[in-house]
């Protein structure tokens, strides 16, 4: 073979390669920049909790969401909204003074008596054991993932068994 075209054929496959792996720095780059949010459903500690005969709407229930900032940005969130199969669940806006989550940090939430009960109710209904939680910035960015919720449609069958047998 002519060492021209060595040459030429050699310079081609560099050049391409340097392309290549510039365009894959920036993609690596983008991804990384991302804000990256887990979330954890929990269970709210006895000492923030009322007494069950004394309970209203907006009193904290037995269930928080934790979120856990695994990016490297901070995030500030303005709402968390839960969907099941592209149907809403509960949209829970956010009212603490300070919802920024800083990078490697958490914060948890606690769900008010009235959203735990439509959780609750969706669950037995619709036999929903999974959701797609998707919190919102104030920046308007979007951030999916999914969120184990078999512990609360087991606690809402439990229920209505105990007062199905009941009555």
């Amino acid at each position: 073979m002519n060492p021209i075209v060595t040459v030429i054929i050699s310079g081609v496959f560099t050049l391409s390669g340097v392309i290549l792996g510039c365009v894959l720095s920036e993609v690596c780059a983008a991804r990384h920049a991302r804000p990256a949010l887990c979330f954890k459903l929990s269970a709210t500690p006895d000492n923030e909790l009322t007494e069950v005969g004394l309970r209203t709407k907006t009193s904290a229930s037995e269930y928080s969401i934790t979120i856990y900032n695994y990016g490297q940005r901070p995030f500030l969130l303005e709402r968390i909204e839960f969907y099941s199969k592209k149907h809403l669940l509960i949209d829970y806006v956010l009212t603490d003074d300070d919802l920024t989550i800083m990078p490697y940090q958490y914060r948890s939430f606690i769900l008010d008596q009235q959203h735990a009960k439509a959780m609750e109710r969706h669950c037995m209904e619709k036999d929903i054991k999974e959701c797609v939680v998707v919190a919102t910035g104030v920046n308007s960015k979007r951030v999916r993932s999914k969120l184990d919720i078999s512990w609360i449609h087991m606690r809402a069958t439990w229920q209505n068994a105990d007062f199905s047998a009941g009555v």
